[in-house]
């Protein structure tokens, strides 16, 4: 197995940066299951898989090289 170039700073990454969220989101739900009570009840099922989706979206979009929006180092 082989890691990606620039694996060091994927969490500069939208698709592991929604991801990320939607773990939180689930393990929050368990936790402290109140949080959810203060979205509309149409919307509660469609948190994580949206951002799911978006990560998917996220993981398409060019973002750059492993070292895009790193200053250069100055000697």
């Amino acid at each position: 197995m082989k890691l990606v170039d620039g694996w060091k700073t994927c969490y500069r990454w939208l698709s592991v940066q929604f991801l990320l969220l939607a773990a939180l989101a689930e393990i929050t739900q368990e936790f402290v299951p109140l949080w959810f009570d203060l979205l509309p009840v149409a919307v509660q099922p469609y948190v994580t898989p949206s951002l799911v989706t978006l990560a998917m979206i996220g993981r398409l979009i060019k973002q750059g090289g492993p070292n895009a929006g790193d200053d250069p180092v100055k000697d």
